[in-house]
C-alpha cells in the first residue's frame, strides 16, 4: 500500500505513459477484489510498474513484521530507488510520511486488542479505508478510547497532523487487516 499511496499523492512518481489506471488496479489486487493477472483492459505496463513496487513494499512490512530490521531497511531502500528517478529531500520526506502511516515504527511494534474492535471502531475505520477520509482518524480515537484503547501510540497516530494514505496501519488493525 505504500508505493500506492506514493503515487496517488505524486504522479510525477510514475514513469511516463503509466496511467492512474495503474493505482487503482494495484489497490485492488492488494485488497484482494481482483486477482493480479486480471488487467481488465489496462496497459500491462501499467500493471506491472505497480505490482512491483507493491510487491516490494509488502516484502518490507513482512521482514519488518518478522523482526528482519536490516533487510526491511534495504529493500524499502529498494522501493525508493525503483519509484523515484531523482529522489528529491521532498519526495524522500513524503516517502517516510507514507512509510511511518502505512507500517507504524517496525522497533516498538503495538499491540491491538480486539476487544477494541466494536461495531463503533469498525464502521468508523471502514468509511475511513473506503472513502480515504483521513480526517475522521480522531473520530477514530474517540471510538476507540470509548472501548477501552488507552494505547497513546495508536491514539495520538489517529489525532496527528502529518499524512496519512489508504493502509494506515491503525485503519488496517481496527478493520482486522493483517
Amino acid at each position: 500500500m505504500a508505493a500506492i499511496a506514493l503515487c496517488r499523492l505524486d504522479r510525477d512518481l510514475m514513469r511516463p505513459g503509466y496511467s492512474r489506471d495503474g493505482v487503482e488496479w494495484s489497490e485492488r489486487v492488494t485488497d484482494g477484489e481482483i486477482a493480479s493477472d486480471d488487467l481488465g483492459g489496462m496497459d500491462p505496463g501499467a500493471c506491472y510498474l505497480m505490482g512491483t513496487a507493491a510487491n516490494r513494499c509488502q516484502a518490507v512490512a513482512g521482514l519488518a513484521a518478522n523482526g528482519d530490521l536490516v533487510r526491511a531497511h534495504d529493500y524499502l531502500a529498494e522501493v525508493v530507488e525503483f519509484l523515484a528517478d531523482e529522489a528529491s529531500a521532498r519526495r524522500l520526506k513524503r516517502m517516510a510520511e507514507v512509510c511511518r502511516d502505512v507500517f507504524g515504527n517496525p522497533f516498538h511494534p503495538v499491540a491491538f486488542d480486539a476487544r477494541w474492535r466494536t461495531v463503533e471502531v469498525f464502521g468508523i475505520a471502514e468509511g475511513v479505508y473506503d472513502d480515504r477520509a483521513f480526517g475522521r482518524l480522531p473520530i477514530l480515537a474517540d471510538a476507540l478510547e470509548d472501548a477501552g484503547c488507552d494505547d497513546l501510540v495508536i491514539l495520538d497516530h489517529c489525532r496527528s497532523l502529518g499524512r496519512h494514505v489508504r493502509g494506515c496501519w491503525v485503519a488496517d488493525l481496527a478493520l482486522g487487516k493483517e
